[in-house]
């Protein structure tokens, strides 16, 4: 019983003591592009900018804007000459279907490896 309180003691100092840790600085990536889909509007915007930090996207504007908020230490990749799209989804997809299980008659519009 002193064993498994000891173990529970360390762990816990060990969870608590990992919680603490302070976190590491942020990386901060400028994306810069030469034409950017806007798919609410159905537009492209040229010569704009993403913002990256944390892994996570904090803006997306007119180049000349976002570049005067970046931190200096950013990292710029230059994509002006290209277009540049937000993440595609497939949202028509048959995960429980397998066309090897489907037998014959319903996979016959499937070509077999």
């Amino acid at each position: 019983m002193k064993h498994r309180l000891l173990l529970l003691i360390a762990v816990c100092t060990a969870v608590s003591s990992f919680a603490q840790r302070p976190t590491a600085p942020s990386n901060v990536v400028a994306i810069k592009t030469g034409r950017i889909l806007d798919v609410r509007n159905g537009v492209y915007l040229v010569d704009e900018t993403i913002w990256i930090e944390a892994d996570r996207i904090k803006a997306v504007g007119k180049s000349s804007d976002i570049q005067k908020q970046l931190p200096a230490s950013a990292k710029i990749i230059d994509l002006a000459k290209e277009t540049v799209l937000p993440g595609l989804i497939d949202c028509h997809v048959h995960l429980t279907m397998s066309p090897q299980l489907a037998g014959p008659r319903q996979s016959s519009h499937f070509i077999s490896a």
